[in-house]
């Protein structure tokens, strides 16, 4: 998937997510003059976006979950679309007076990468660059997924496999504890085109640990559309879905896509000696606390006065004895809060940042990285203290996996 998925994601949200991978018998084909770059949207409570990078269809119904100061979008939102009176968050997106801002990505929901207008399609970390804008979509992605909670028709709570999972035919076969998905199971439900009509099935074998979609598992997909049947294997990453490629890696040979497959053998139950939660990634958590906003970011940071002074560091000075500011190892200089100045100093600490192989370095990649960049926001742009929190609450999420994948919980 690269430039291209940008626009097939649009098209076919109606039909299934995972059916952007251009999966199954071929349809009609949504013109493509409906779907094109340059326009700009007004949202239904008049919030004006310019999305001139992005594939969209002007004739759907767009709403934006951030800032929207003077009716001109800004700072990191959703921009969901309206299919079928359902609203489906699309575009994670940061925007600066209306328009995106220069040089930063975006996230299509469930997708394998990042975008960047001028760099496609890619998963921002692999690329020493620019990592400050990698930093902060990531980071706003993982605390504000686009995953909603929904009820099974067996009245079990569960998170979205898939954004286009939900209605009262949606059903679960695991485990449901307290109320809420716990285990594997297969998570069914039909499908529709852009009409509602239904076009297939599908189905979802994937691991729940208190209703949510356990982050570093895998789950399989597979789908019935139109008389094609298909099947797929996917990982749950932080942010990202990447799709499994058997001629890479053998799924035998990854400890929990060898678990899903004896899930699998079982007719989706629960395998004899499953691995703990802690030896995958922490679930996906979910910080909005209900509405479409989330209260933990502030999109539109501004100088506040009311926050109260901190304590001085290193006599007063402001810095650390080792000459940084900030908390834990990994210091920062105090620079202009700017992107530029930011973003040379991300690109900086990135090249010393060997990520390796596997759960436990690339958590101790991700703990460096945005230990550095919260302390560089916290020098630098001492008002942002709600994007502060927000990446203090990533580096948690990644100690958390070094405890309990790591033999050494140094970083």
């Amino acid at each position: 998937m690269r430039s291209f998925g940008v626009f097939v994601l649009v098209c076919l949200v109606s039909l299934n997510s995972h059916a952007l991978f251009g999966i199954g018998k071929k349809k009609k084909a949504t013109p493509v003059s409906e779907y094109s770059k340059g326009h700009t949207i007004k949202t239904t409570d008049g919030c004006s976006l310019n999305l001139s990078d992005l594939y969209i269809n002007p004739k759907n119904k767009h709403s934006w979950s951030g800032a929207c100061p003077g009716g001109y979008a800004e700072g990191i939102g959703w921009v969901s679309v309206q299919a079928n009176g359902i609203s489906y968050k699309a575009f994670a997106v940061q925007m600066q007076r209306g328009w995106v801002l220069p040089g930063s990505y975006w996230y299509i929901s469930g997708q394998t990468d990042f975008y960047q207008s001028t760099l496609g399609a890619h998963d921002c970390k692999d690329r020493k660059s620019n990592m400050q804008q990698c930093a902060r979509i990531e980071s706003f992605v993982a605390a504000n997924p686009p995953y909603e909670q929904i009820l099974t028709s067996d009245g079990c709570k569960l998170q979205q496999p898939s954004l286009l999972v939900h209605g009262s035919q949606v059903t679960w076969s695991g485990k449901c504890e307290n109320g809420l998905a716990e285990g594997y199971g297969y998570v069914r439900h039909p499908s529709r085109d852009g009409n509602n009509v239904i076009i297939g099935k599908s189905a979802y074998l994937l691991r729940y640990h208190q209703g949510k979609r356990v982050v570093g598992s895998y789950y399989q997909w597979d789908s019935e559309l139109n008389g094609s049947k298909n099947s797929f294997i996917f990982k749950i990453d932080h942010v990202l879905t990447p799709m499994h490629i058997e001629t890479l890696k053998p799924c035998a040979s990854i400890k929990p896509c060898k678990e899903l497959m004896a899930a699998k053998a079982l007719g989706g139950k629960n395998p004899e000696g499953m691995a703990p939660v802690s030896d995958f990634m922490p679930p996906v958590t979910n910080t909005r606390g209900g509405g479409d906003r989330p209260p933990t970011f502030d999109p539109n940071p501004r100088p506040n006065p009311g926050v109260p002074a901190q304590p001085p560091v290193n006599g007063g000075n402001g810095s650390s004895a080792g000459g940084g500011y900030g908390s834990g190892k990994y210091k920062a200089p105090k620079v202009a809060c700017d992107d530029y100045a930011l973003g040379l100093e991300m690109d900086k600490h990135s090249a010393t940042i060997n990520e390796g192989v596997g759960i436990c370095d690339n958590a101790k990649a991700t703990a460096k990285l945005y230990e550095f960049y919260a302390n560089l926001l916290e020098a630098s742009c001492p008002y942002k203290t709600a994007e502060v929190a927000q990446v203090r609450e990533a580096v948690e999420s990644a100690k958390q996996t070094i405890r309990g994948s790591c033999t050494d919980y140094n970083y």
